[in-house]
């Protein structure tokens, strides 16, 4: 069975600069093989990620769409910090793809 399922509570950590950023937070929607979606969030930052799989001939093609707001101090400092956030979430991801295509193709 799929362990995933509307709901479930999840940590997501990423590093940056030797600082570590945790948000917390759950599964919003889940279609196995096509779709999976989270909310997560911290004091300040709420952050909404959607994975979408979508087959083409012998290959899958994955796409990540990534939904910031700030909310308290975040919100002041939005223009000035938020890119430096956003890049860091995207290079963190970039590496967390990276490691799921070494995983899955056992290199």
């Amino acid at each position: 069975g799929d362990s995933a399922s509307l709901g479930t509570s999840i940590e997501q950590v990423w590093h940056d600069d030797g600082k570590q950023t945790t948000l917390t937070g759950e599964i919003t929607a889940y279609e196995r093989n096509e779709r999976f979606a989270i909310h997560l969030e911290n004091k300040n930052t709420q952050v909404d990620v959607e994975y979408t799989l979508t087959k083409s001939g012998t290959s899958t093609h994955l796409t990540q769409e990534t939904e910031f707001r700030y909310s308290g101090m975040m919100k002041v400092i939005d223009k000035v910090a938020a890119p430096a956030i956003q890049r860091s979430y995207t290079n963190q991801s970039k590496q967390n793809f990276l490691r799921l295509i070494d995983l899955c193709t056992g290199a």
